[in-house]
């Protein structure tokens, strides 16, 4: 009934942020010389940030992929997106490590190419990988994907990556990338700072390429348990 007076409707905001991950579990997160391989710690990773999500109302989807296969798990709310991307995660690591003889068929830009797709605009996307296969094709997709999206980028590193062993002796140690293998004699300081400034010089390169693309860069070591580097998360 009318009543002549004003009334005023309040309408709440909706405070609802999808969260989107793409988990880089190829090859070459394969790795690992302390505690855990890097696709693991990015698996670990990637839950932890999920049920961070699903605790905060918000909606959770995953992008996982490995060189043979992806699995595309769409945004749901809750516990139940987040069961579903743990089971993608062992299906897809379980994969990559039965299948490392087989001809790749998935890579980062084909992996970002549908991230463009299933990440709706104003998303909080996370990308989760060693950016081993960053090369321009897919910084396309990421500058396309961060016009809409705010992305973080999460640097899974191992601590051979960073930095040589220190021996006391010279000792010859045979490396590979798998699909090439050298031999280095550890123990040559010479060896060891040429070897330091180039992992260097890569990430620098690699933060440069991210910040054109306005994505920020942090670290996580594959080396040390997640919960020594909350800190690293927060920033």
């Amino acid at each position: 009934a009318r009543t002549g007076k004003t009334h005023t409707k309040v309408y709440r905001e909706e405070r609802e942020r999808p969260v989107f991950i793409l988990c880089d579990m190829s090859s070459s997160m394969q790795f690992g010389t302390q505690l855990l391989l890097k696709s693991v710690q990015a698996a670990h990773l990637t839950a932890l940030i999920s049920w961070g999500a699903a605790q905060r109302g918000d909606k959770v989807g995953a992008l996982v992929y490995s060189d043979y296969m992806h699995a595309e798990c769409k945004p749901l709310s809750r516990k139940r997106a987040v069961l579903t991307i743990c089971h993608e995660l062992m299906r897809c690591q379980n994969d990559a490590r039965s299948q490392q003889s087989a001809q790749p068929d998935t890579n980062m830009e084909s992996a970002l190419a549908r991230l463009r797709r299933l990440a709706k605009p104003g998303s909080l996307v996370y990308v989760i990988s060693d950016f081993l296969q960053l090369e321009e094709r897919a910084l396309q997709h990421l500058m396309q994907i961060s016009r809409h999206c705010e992305v973080s980028a999460l640097a899974i590193t191992d601590p051979l990556e960073r930095e040589l062993p220190v021996t006391h002796r010279l000792q010859p140690v045979n490396v590979t990338n798998g699909a090439q293998q050298q031999t280095w004699l550890l123990g040559d300081s010479n060896l060891a700072r040429h070897y330091s400034s180039s992992q260097q010089a890569r990430w620098q390169a690699v933060e440069s390429h991210l910040k054109q693309c306005k994505t920020s860069l942090s670290f996580i070591d594959a080396g040390l348990p997640l919960t020594e580097q909350f800190e690293r998360l927060r920033r």
